[in-house]
């Protein structure tokens, strides 16, 4: 990799290595990211990457099937994914839960996604299956050649999957599937019932919480988590008092990133007819939540260190430790509303607040 051979050009003892005709066969870190980050290849730049296992957890009824339906129009026919690139792949939707409804949805997905493509070109880039075993999934992948399957929802296709005994057989089982045909797949999740009789200031939160400590929620064996390549947490209007009362927040770990997805407000949008037809991601100020917004206010108009900020941030109620400032920091940065300014992690990084976000 090009990344690589700049880092041997930069380091005299590898330099050295070479003049005296031994070459480490160990890799360092930097050499081991590099070659990582380049053998990932992107459906959706970031967030799914080819031939991987992802899952996706939210309560019932809170609208993961119209964001998943959305995710995949929007691979099947190129059209950027809450404004991230896509890569134009097939689609192949397994439905276990929607039925009929499902048709609908899809009819008013396509139309606020600007959808007006032929039968013969929907068939060619997006089908949906109902209620297959897995036999009968495997053989509708083998003809129509999909790149992404989504699977709604991962109980009603293998109830056993959930229990210590059927994980193992379902990753494995899973695993595969992706390496035999080339497909990444997203399974739709559901969290283990409440119990409500944990305070609700103690139970896991999305927004604060790490994203794999809250993915402990998830219903059934552990694995069906931990081993996913993309994981995201979804919450709706009811289970929180951050969004205030938006449709839907979702906040997401990528395996070996970090809790790099979100936290992102997903607006429901709404034709003249007062129905639901899609969402879309809020930006700039609007985009954060009230937390973040009410410590943005605080910014003051100047540039400043990582260590100013700290200081800025030691008190109540704004208390933070380095990691929630950074990835607070973070967030921001995404949403627009400051501008960073010198490597990242460096201690001359500036940070400056951006007055028109206000």
């Amino acid at each position: 990799a090009k990344e690589i051979k700049q880092y041997t050009q930069t380091h005299p003892d590898t330099q050295e290595q070479l003049v005296k005709g031994y070459i480490r066969l160990r890799k360092t870190r930097i050499e081991r990211m590099v070659e990582a980050d380049a053998h990932v290849e992107y459906l959706i730049q970031g967030f799914l990457a080819e031939k991987t296992y992802n899952n996706g957890v939210g309560q019932s009824s809170i609208g993961k099937s119209p964001f998943f339906v959305m995710m995949g129009l929007c691979v099947a026919f190129g059209i950027p994914f809450l404004g991230f690139p896509v890569k134009r792949s097939r689609v192949l939707f397994a439905d276990y839960e929607n039925g009929d409804g499902l048709m609908e949805m899809e009819e008013t997905l396509a139309d606020f996604l600007g959808i007006h493509a032929s039968n013969a070109e929907w068939d060619e880039w997006y089908a949906t299956s109902y209620c297959l075993t897995r036999s009968e999934l495997e053989k509708e992948i083998i003809d129509f050649k999909p790149k992404l399957v989504i699977v709604d929802s991962l109980r009603m296709y293998d109830a056993k999957a959930e229990s210590p005994e059927g994980c193992p057989r379902f990753l494995r089982e899973t695993m595969e599937l992706i390496k035999a045909y080339a497909i990444a797949m997203f399974f739709l999740h559901h969290p283990r019932k409440i119990d409500f009789s944990v305070d609700v200031e103690k139970r896991l939160n999305l927004l604060k919480d790490d994203v794999m400590l809250w993915m402990e929620t998830a219903a059934g064996a552990a694995g069906l988590v931990q081993q996913a390549y993309t994981r995201i947490g979804f919450i709706g209007s009811s289970q929180t008092t951050e969004s205030e009362g938006n449709e839907l927040t979702i906040r997401g770990n990528v395996k070996g990133k970090g809790d790099v997805i979100g936290p992102w407000i997903l607006d429901r949008i709404y034709n003249d007819q007062g129905v639901a037809v899609g969402y879309k991601r809020r930006a700039g100020l609007l985009s954060l939540s009230p937390t973040d917004q009410q410590a943005w206010k605080i910014f003051p108009d100047m540039p400043l260190h990582f260590g100013d900020l700290k200081a800025l941030f030691s008190l109540a109620p704004y208390t933070k430790t380095n990691k929630s400032l950074s990835r607070m920091l973070d967030r921001w940065e995404v949403a627009g509303v400051i501008v960073a300014d010198g490597p990242k992690k460096s201690a001359n990084r500036t940070y400056t607040r951006v007055t028109e976000a206000a």
